[in-house]
C-alpha cells in the first residue's frame, strides 16, 4: 500500500510540473532582438546590418525588421518544436531550425542562400 501511494504521489508530482513548464511557442512570444549574428561560421556585428528585431505575437502574427527590410504575417513552432515556421503576407514560406529557446535566450539556424546563419536573440529593450 506505501508503495502505490508513494508511486501516486511521484505520478502527481511529474504532472504538476510538467503542467508548469512553458511550450516552446509561449516562450518565443515577445520582441527579441539579434545581439550575436554568425555567418558562414564568422560572427559578424549585427549592428552593421541595421538592427535586427523579431515580434512574435501571442495571436500568431509577427513583424520582422532587418535593417531596411520589413515584413510581417504569421508565424508558428512546428510540432516536433524544432522549427520556427514563417509565413509571410507577401513572399513565400520559410523556416528557421530552434537551436534553443528560454525566456533569457533564443537561438535560431537557417541558410541564407549557400550560408549558414545563426541568430541569438535576446529581449528587446523596451
Amino acid at each position: 500500500m506505501k508503495k502505490q501511494l508513494l508511486a501516486m504521489a511521484f505520478a502527481c508530482l511529474v504532472l504538476t510540473l510538467g503542467a508548469c513548464s512553458k511550450s516552446t511557442k509561449d516562450t518565443l512570444q515577445g520582441s527579441w532582438s539579434v545581439a550575436r549574428l554568425t555567418m558562414a561560421g564568422a560572427a559578424q556585428d549585427p549592428e552593421l546590418f541595421g538592427p535586427f528585431v523579431y515580434e512574435l505575437n501571442k495571436d500568431g502574427s509577427y513583424n520582422y525588421v532587418e535593417g531596411e527590410k520589413k515584413e510581417a504575417g504569421k508565424w508558428s513552432v512546428s510540432e516536433d518544436q524544432k522549427q520556427l515556421k514563417f509565413e509571410p503576407a507577401s513572399g513565400e514560406k520559410y523556416t528557421k531550425d530552434i537551436k534553443s529557446a528560454s525566456k533569457d535566450s533564443v537561438v535560431l539556424s537557417f541558410k541564407s542562400f549557400t550560408m549558414d546563419v545563426h541568430h541569438t536573440l535576446v529581449p528587446a529593450a523596451k
